[in-house]
């Protein structure tokens, strides 16, 4: 059973978007209270800027609310080790994983916990190779 989870920008965007495929995983796994969940900084502002340019300041806004509201931390950390751990994730993935990607990545290697993520092959590759731990939703 997951105790704790990092979320990742497309697993924000899920949650919000209830045609998303994998919407309901994501909401489920978000409304247990048995599981701590996370995100980093730069995922929310992901989730901030996709929000404001499709539906408005103001429903980011909500957005933002609701997270807090859940109880999802909203994680900081940029400390020396975590960005060169950010940085070698994107060497080793390059273009396949955002610079956000790269933080929710550390992060969740950083709390050793599961990141909740979409399908995406490098997060697979990630995956099979032990670099990570991965939950996927759809």
């Amino acid at each position: 059973m997951v105790r704790a989870l990092v979320l990742d920008a497309s697993a924000l965007l899920a949650f919000f978007k209830t045609t998303e495929r994998g919407h309901q995983r994501v909401k489920d796994l978000i409304k247990d209270p048995d599981i701590r969940k996370e995100a980093h900084a730069l995922n929310m502002m992901e989730l901030y800027r996709v929000i404001s340019s499709r539906l408005g300041v103001s429903r980011a806004e909500a957005c933002v609310q609701m997270i807090h509201s859940l109880g999802i931390r909203v994680a900081d950390d940029m400390d020396e080790a975590f960005w060169k751990d950010m940085a070698w994730l994107k060497v080793q993935f390059k273009d396949d994983v955002s610079v956000g990607d790269c933080a929710a990545l550390a992060l969740a290697r950083k709390r050793n916990v599961p990141l909740l993520g979409s399908d995406a092959a490098a997060f697979q590759g990630m995956a099979k190779a032990n670099i990570i731990q991965l939950k996927t939703f759809r």
